[in-house]
């Protein structure tokens, strides 16, 4: 299954070229069994054997990353005002919001710009991010900042190891679920470190 997942994902690189990279790093939000790790790996290949521009794959693939962040980040908007509107119906009371978004403005730019390593997470964070009205200008930052570092080494890893991208890959997958603790560690320890400050 995963290996013609990530057949038909390189398909639509060579096919649409850059404009294949955003719309299938923007479906990766959405569908998460595509391997946004083999695309930019491949992607990166294609910059080692001149096939690509480096700044064009990150520019392209952050922009798919930011409109698949910003179109959750708009849903999520939407249902905060049914929930303002009709939040006793759904059993969600008007408090438990309040507490959301005053977590979102103390903690909420390290949540967003350090999930968006995370496999699963990157576009999922948007969705309590605008339940929580977020400040779109700090939001857009951290996802940007975010998308750009993750694409942008992802990238220079497939230039970096040529042909060997593959291996790289398989190597990466392997060990994805080690890559989810130690950021899940982080952001625990983040918030241990400013708990104890505020004491």
């Amino acid at each position: 299954m995963l290996d013609s997942i990530i057949t038909w994902t390189l398909d639509i690189i060579f096919s649409f070229g850059y404009l294949g990279i955003f719309a299938l790093m923007f479906l990766e939000g959405i569908i998460v069994i595509i391997p946004s790790e083999a695309l930019l790996l491949f992607a990166g290949y294609l910059v080692y054997i001149e096939k690509f521009n480096f700044l064009a794959v990150v520019l392209y693939s952050t922009l798919g990353s930011m409109g698949v962040a910003m179109l959750y980040y708009w849903l999520a908007l939407k249902g905060r005002r049914i929930i303002e509107k009709h939040g006793k119906k759904l059993f969600i009371k008007k408090q438990d919001v309040i507490k959301s978004e005053k977590w979102f403005k103390k903690h909420g730019e390290i949540t967003v710009f350090l999930l968006r390593f995370v496999p699963g997470f990157r576009s999922v964070i948007s969705i309590p991010a605008g339940l929580a009205k977020m400040e779109i200008k700090k939001f857009i930052t951290y996802t940007f900042l975010g998308s750009l570092i993750w694409n942008s080494v992802l990238c220079y890893v497939g230039l970096s190891l040529g042909e060997s991208w593959t291996a790289f890959f398989e190597l990466l997958n392997q060990y994805e679920i080690y890559i989810i603790t130690i950021v899940g560690l982080l952001i625990l320890f983040y918030f241990w470190k400013t708990k104890n400050k505020s004491h």
